[in-house]
């Protein structure tokens, strides 16, 4: 059979860093991707369109490396899609790479950055050790320090995360991007994105790295072409968060302005010492509120234009000093703390 035939495949591939539990059936459903725990898919196999039984498969020429593939997880993402076979396996990995990344963002707002967990098709078969000695050179007193060089451990689907996942933004993401709630197609598409680049974000042990993760997926959310970033974001940014009681005796708008500073200078001098943990783990909590905000109240804001349309007025009603009837009384805002540990570690 020729291999530039178009079929009908489903596609199985071997997921890391995640565990479904019975609080979620045991299977998750991103968009194209489904999760899937080892002891379920057998079960699923007729609603996948599989025929024959996996025993059945690991009998032919290729079982032994079937065999291997089914015993090397928990958990399996599966993609059913339409393309030749090379065609096939290459547009499945990259779903399955971009809707991990997805599920990867519901780490943010849940999870400190120092405990999140790295969700991949890669499997880490051993864990690197960071080793370190340090010697003063005034007295010989000396430290050795170990750690390991990844993040280890699943994200446990568990009721906990669930119940945080319905609270905030996450399943409104995934109903968003499924089409189960009305907005317009741009605005899916951008939101979408925004979810990828914050789970690229939520994976990533690079500082400067994540924190443009983030930057972007703001600008993403609150500006067009066009706009002069500097001034219009951190308004947009204020538009919805600024009722926060602490918004003006935290220099909400000054650190917003510092931020964005720090993001020109890595973007257009390649200026990545100034931007430190601190100024990540506010993008993660700026970010968080406005995702949960903006995904709550889709019957209001179903486009980017009712986005920006809805701070304008709000800056308005500021301008004129008048009571705001703009915004909505169910507008959230979740202050999180930090300690010197996570300032030190991501």
């Amino acid at each position: 059979m020729s291999d530039d035939k178009s079929e009908n495949w489903v596609f199985i591939t071997p997921v890391f860093g995640v565990e479904l539990t019975n609080a979620v059936k045991d299977e998750l459903r991103i968009k194209r991707a489904l999760l899937i725990s080892k002891n379920k898919l057998p079960r699923i196999r007729k609603r996948l369109g599989i025929s024959k039984k996996f025993s059945e498969l690991k009998n032919t020429a290729l079982g032994e490396s079937i065999d291997d593939i089914l015993k090397s997880s928990n958990t399996f993402a599966i993609v059913r899609h339409t393309a030749n076979s090379k065609k096939a396996i290459n547009d499945c990995r990259k779903i399955v790479q971009d809707e991990l990344s997805i599920l990867s963002a519901s780490q943010l707002g849940w999870s400190k950055r120092r405990n999140n967990y790295n969700i991949t098709v890669k499997e880490n078969k051993s864990f690197s050790i960071l080793q370190n000695i340090l010697i003063s050179t005034e007295n010989d007193r000396r430290r050795t320090r170990h750690q390991l060089a990844q993040k280890v451990g699943d994200l446990s689907l568990a009721s906990s995360w669930k119940s945080f996942c319905k609270q905030n933004f996450f399943f409104n993401l995934l109903k968003i991007i499924n089409k189960k709630t009305s907005v317009s197609e741009s605005w899916r598409k951008d939101i979408e994105r925004v979810s990828i680049l914050i789970g690229q974000s939520q994976n990533s042990d690079d500082i400067a790295h994540a924190f443009m993760w983030n930057m972007i997926a703001l600008e993403v959310l609150l500006t067009r072409q066009g706009d002069k970033y500097t001034d219009v974001l951190p308004q947009r940014i204020s538009a919805f968060l600024g009722w926060f009681r602490f918004w003006g005796t935290g220099k909400f708008s000054e650190k917003i302005n510092e931020i964005y500073g720090k993001r020109c200078a890595f973007v257009h001098d390649g200026r990545k010492e100034n931007i430190t943990v601190p100024d990540l783990l506010f993008t993660d909590d700026i970010l968080f509120n406005i995702l949960t905000n903006l995904l709550a109240h889709t019957k209001l804001l179903s486009s980017k234009d009712d986005v920006i349309n809805f701070a304008r007025k709000v800056e308005a009603e500021q301008l004129l000093r008048i009571k705001t009837k703009v915004r909505p009384k169910t507008l959230r805002f979740i202050s999180r703390s930090y300690t010197e540990e996570d300032f030190q570690n991501i």
